[in-house]
């Protein structure tokens, strides 16, 4: 195991699925390190593909003009609602197979066996076009909208269904590629995402509702394009230790101070031991006593006491820096 390495997660949300577009943008411009491995369900596998093959701009071209009928083909066979040609002919148009076939970053799309709904991962690398091209229908395919995918015989449908599947499938990752630094990119801000036991995982979630996951009108793509980069720049866009020193002491004076702010953070904060020795932890500045800490991974914040209790912890730095402003704020209407 390497703790160095990062698993990108995609989830599944059809057309939602631009929002995780935008957050590759972000992650661009923050030079976050580069993932080992990149796993998806659904849209979330398409995207996969269309990640390790490494063009950002053909990436954001297919979703800014992407349309209803590019997914949906009305079927008139009786047996499903809707085709995947229009999908199909996107995949064979639009994807590098040569690409992903190569890539030095390992991909698994979830997909779903039709006979038993026991959740299959699939590993793209050094599989041929057919192969690339089955697995990422399969995995989209929605049940009784699309109808199932064949695959090697065998028949398959959605990877992200909600009987049997895995939506944000952070397994194969874990087991296969012995990664167990991870960020998820969900398309909806309730996703139930089951998180094996020694994991770091950054979750960027949906600010508000992305909509319909089969809404395709252009203005809402580009929408959640913008979303999905402004959730993760928000998310990841940490404040220098200075920043965040200097804000502390501007908006807290005195100890009895410290000890409201602690007691009016958002989270529930009961004085809790702190078990982790602080490996994982950088110190960022001490005011009355009181060390404010950032996770080394997570980016989540954390003031201890003078006895080394936990008293107060945020997610990130930006509810932080709320809950800060909202005590500054409350504060300066009392006076």
């Amino acid at each position: 195991m390497d703790d160095e390495k990062w698993g990108l997660v995609l989830g599944g949300g059809g057309a939602k699925g631009a929002y995780q577009i935008g957050v590759w943008k972000a992650l661009q411009e923050l030079n976050f390190p580069e993932f080992s491995g990149i796993s998806g369900a659904s849209v979330g596998a398409l995207n996969s593909a269309l990640w390790v093959i490494g063009n950002y701009q053909t990436a954001e071209n297919i979703w800014s003009n992407i349309c209803w009928a590019d997914f949906v083909s009305l079927s008139h066979d009786g047996k499903r609602i809707a085709t995947r040609e229009g999908l199909r002919n996107i995949i064979r148009q639009k994807m590098d197979f040569e690409a992903v076939r190569n890539s030095n970053i390992s991909v698994y799309a979830s997909i779903l066996p039709s006979e038993n709904l026991h959740v299959q991962y699939r590993k793209l690398n050094g599989k041929d076009d057919s192969y690339i091209e089955n697995v990422l229908l399969a995995s989209s395919s929605i049940p009784a909208f699309y109808g199932k995918t064949e695959i090697e015989g065998g028949q398959y449908w959605d990877g992200g269904f909600s009987i049997g599947g895995d939506n944000v499938p952070i397994f194969p990752l874990y087991e296969y590629e012995n990664i167990r630094n991870f960020v998820t990119v969900e398309l909806s801000e309730n996703e139930k995402v089951r998180i094996p036991e020694n994991c770091n995982v950054i979750r960027i979630r949906p600010s508000h509702s992305l909509g319909m996951m089969l809404y395709f009108d252009r203005n809402a793509m580009f929408s959640r394009m913008q979303q999905g980069y402004q959730d993760a720049k928000n998310l990841l866009s940490v404040p220098s230790p200075s920043e965040q020193e200097k804000a502390i002491r501007k908006a807290i004076h005195s100890p009895k101070e410290m000890e409201q702010f602690l007691r009016s953070s958002r989270l529930l904060n009961a004085p809790l031991p702190v078990t982790d020795a602080g490996i994982f932890w950088d110190d960022i500045c001490t005011v009355y006593g009181y060390r404010l800490q950032q996770h080394k991974l997570l980016l989540n914040q954390r003031f201890l006491d003078r006895n080394g209790i936990r008293r107060a912890w945020w997610m990130n730095s930006r509810e932080f820096f709320t809950d800060l402003e909202q005590f500054v704020n409350y504060h300066a209407k009392l006076s």
